[in-house]
């Protein structure tokens, strides 16, 4: 499994695999990459039989070229805009102008999205991965960090911050709530896409799925 930048056997997406797949018959190597190395390995093919994960909104066409998407949905997630609080009022999505944000490298983000930051004149400062956003947003060497809410949440609580340190800035305005699905190498044996399809589906319907989510939130 390739995954952008999260701690070995570590986060949700890992979490809800693991728990799909058990018991395993073979055994799954974890390797974290920043997306744009990410990227560029699943497209050279140098890994096999790889599982990931994407939304339909964003994920790259080189990628899914390479892939294809379980159908079963994983997680719900929206964008936030995330800020260090400094005692001034929590701004609108509306009336944040000529900033910057920080976004990942190599990304793909919705169009509307880019057509926010022209409109607004932002300025993109770039990041290799969350973690370096985040630490970015702390040194003040960007105004805003933007990710998803659970990926938000799940990094301040690794870096053992507290929520009173940040707004959290519902960013559903610009960048509509998608979902994520895993997305899997085509040459994946069938037994084991058919597998993971079947028990999504019924960790879905028994609830396991948002037990599995619920301490990220």
């Amino acid at each position: 499994m390739v995954e952008d930048s999260v701690p070995l056997h570590s986060g949700v997406i890992t979490d809800i695999l693991l728990a799909a797949l058990k018991p395993l018959e073979t055994p799954l190597d974890i390797l974290i990459r920043p997306y744009k190395r990410l990227k560029m390995e699943i497209v050279s093919q140098r890994f096999p039989r790889w599982i990931s994960y994407g939304a339909p909104t964003w994920t790259d066409p080189q990628i899914m070229a390479q892939g294809e998407y379980i159908p079963v949905p994983i997680v719900d997630f929206r964008y936030t805009l995330t800020r260090m609080a400094d005692g001034s009022p929590q701004p609108l999505v509306a009336d944040i102008k000529r900033v910057r944000v920080i976004v990942i490298l190599g990304y793909t983000y919705a169009r509307t999205f880019y057509d926010w930051i022209e409109q607004q004149e932002i300025q993109l400062v770039y990041a290799p991965n969350h973690s370096s956003a985040l630490a970015m947003l702390m040194q003040r060497r960007g105004d805003f960090y933007l990710a998803e809410d659970l990926r938000t949440h799940w990094l301040l609580r690794q870096n053992q911050l507290n929520l009173t340190q940040f707004h959290l800035i519902d960013f559903s305005s610009v960048i509509p709530p998608s979902q994520l699905f895993y997305i899997v190498d085509k040459n994946l044996p069938e037994p084991i896409k058919t597998r993971l399809q079947s028990r999504l589906t019924e960790m879905r319907d028994q609830g396991e799925l948002e037990a599995l989510i619920a301490p990220y939130r």
